[in-house]
């Protein structure tokens, strides 16, 4: 039986363009070099970019029964990602964002919740089945139906059965972000935030501290996300840093999600968390070099060209 991921979480259709530095007033306008839609949030491209890493990917979470949702599953099923299990909601808008991209990357965001409000524990888990060896919890803090307790004890029934358990933070922005993550966390193999969500779980500052205290509140290993000087990783036996891969900054979008799937990606190889931490580096860099969380062509070939980049 071939093993699968399962990456449960938000969904979202991002529509984006480039490059802006500021919106046009009153009724004037603006020409720019590029418009494009995208899969979004951290379920949708954490499972593309597994999908197109060769990983057999499921992905769970809820769309909106509209012309965004339809546009958003057929982006996903064309990359091979199983979207069998994700939930249709009528009367519910898809999750959706407009990201216009500064010309230094930065992308402020006008979004619409929509239907990730209304994932619920079952919505989550419906597309495990036996052969799911990793589930990935993506997007904490962003589905108010589930995180906290629902979450734990999904993740806790999740591990009971063998299961490897992972998560990633799409903001931190509920006013109690610490008090539900602790309640997750203890349930988690992996857990992957960048440091400004880090910071504001801990109350910590710097990489290090925070690491040591999201280690002591349970999970087997943080992956740190740090931007431009890459990521820490961090166990209760061992530390270090993995740089950011060489690249020319486009759309930081989806670059954090694309790691998390590359170190997925290396992991379900058996391979060793360095290795699966440079994999995350790679994916991301690859990504961050094109417009939109999905436009970029991720394959094993590319990723191990980036691999070599990042050992000179």
């Amino acid at each position: 039986m071939v093993s699968r991921v399962a990456c449960s979480g938000v969904l979202i259709l991002d529509v984006l363009g480039r490059p802006f530095d500021a919106i046009p007033t009153a009724q004037n306008s603006t020409f720019i070099d590029e418009i494009t839609a995208s899969v979004g949030g951290t379920g949708g491209i954490t499972a593309a970019a597994l999908a197109r890493l060769g990983v057999p990917t499921s992905v769970g979470g809820a769309v909106g029964d509209d012309t965004l949702g339809e546009i958003l599953l057929a982006r996903l099923a064309s990359f091979g990602v199983d979207v069998s299990a994700v939930a249709k909601l009528d009367g519910v808008a898809t999750s959706a964002s407009i990201l216009p991209i500064r010309t230094n990357g930065e992308r402020p965001a006008l979004h619409v919740p929509g239907a990730s409000l209304a994932v619920t524990r079952e919505t989550l888990e419906a597309p495990v089945g036996n052969d799911v060896r990793w589930f990935h919890f993506a997007g904490a803090l962003r589905m108010p139906k589930v995180d906290g307790g629902p979450a734990a004890e999904m993740l806790k029934a999740l591990r009971a059965r063998g299961t490897v358990t992972s998560s990633d933070v799409l903001g931190t922005r509920t006013p109690n972000s610490g008090q539900l993550l602790e309640q997750v966390l203890p349930h988690l193999d992996y857990f992957m935030p960048n440091l400004a969500e880090g910071q504001v779980i801990t109350g910590e500052q710097t990489p290090e501290r925070v690491a040591d205290v999201l280690v002591t509140r349970g999970v087997g290993c943080i992956v740190l996300k740090l931007g431009e000087d890459g990521c820490l990783v961090r166990t209760a036996d061992v530390e270090f840093r993995v740089p950011a891969a060489p690249a020319k900054v486009i759309d930081t979008t989806g670059c954090g999600d694309s790691f998390s799937a590359g170190f997925i990606a290396a992991r379900m190889e058996g391979l060793d968390l360095e290795t699966a931490a440079r994999w995350g580096s790679a994916t991301a860099g690859l990504v961050i070099e094109r417009l939109g969380g999905d436009s970029a062509p991720i394959t094993r070939e590319l990723v191990q060209e980036r691999l070599v980049a990042l050992t000179l």
